[in-house]
């Protein structure tokens, strides 16, 4: 899965923060923190969920399941506002 190319990435003072284009259906903002930051980052490149999981783990030590959960999370939220392909 791929981040669509009407959806903007930005990282700014340890703040990260996803924002559509015109040519996007849904209004609004994402934000949140590094993590999600690296996320999207990820997912600009394209990336599977395995693939998410695994590179958190690498960077974050975080009780088990838990990065599992976020990358669910965010999966689902994305689905919802279609920003991804």
């Amino acid at each position: 899965m791929r981040l669509k190319k009407c959806f903007v990435a930005h990282d700014a003072g340890g703040m990260s923060v996803l924002v559509p284009t015109g040519d996007s259906d849904w209004a609004g903002i994402v934000q949140g923190n590094a993590t999600l930051g690296v996320m999207l980052g990820l997912l600009r490149e394209g990336a599977t969920r395995d693939s998410l999981v695994a590179a958190l783990h690498e960077r974050f030590d975080d009780p088990e399941g838990a990065i599992e959960g976020d990358v669910d999370w965010l999966i689902g939220e994305l689905t919802k506002i279609d920003a991804l392909e």
